[in-house]
């Protein structure tokens, strides 16, 4: 069974500022501090997030969609959209490509 905790300390150690996260059903949810204000320093945090959990699926996770909490939205990766990603990086996309259509459709929603 996937660990979300396991990830989140993976994430504080590589400098992303993790405060959470957790598993719901196929949903990984993570909580960082940030603000969208924060330009290239939240996308390299961003990027982060989704390699590692990129990693995870390869390693076996069942997480077909991942929400970001931060500040007072979240940056959501639906499941079509994580696969494609992965699809690319099976097939040898470079990961500047692979980093900007990930970005490209990123969706951005209020927090409840």
């Amino acid at each position: 069974m996937p660990d979300a905790g396991s990830l989140a300390s993976d994430l504080e150690l590589s400098g992303v500022p993790v405060t959470g996260a957790s598993l719901a059903d196929t949903v990984l949810l993570v909580q960082m501090h940030g603000s969208l204000a924060e330009g290239d320093l939240l996308l390299k945090h961003y990027g982060g997030v989704c390699y590692a959990l990129l990693d995870s699926i390869a390693a076996g996770w069942p997480v077909v969609e991942l929400r970001i909490g931060i500040d007072d939205v979240v940056l959501v990766l639906r499941r079509r959209y994580l696969l494609e990603a992965i699809d690319q990086i099976v097939s040898g996309a470079p990961d500047e490509e692979t980093g900007l259509w990930i970005l490209e459709h990123t969706l951005l929603e209020d927090l409840p």
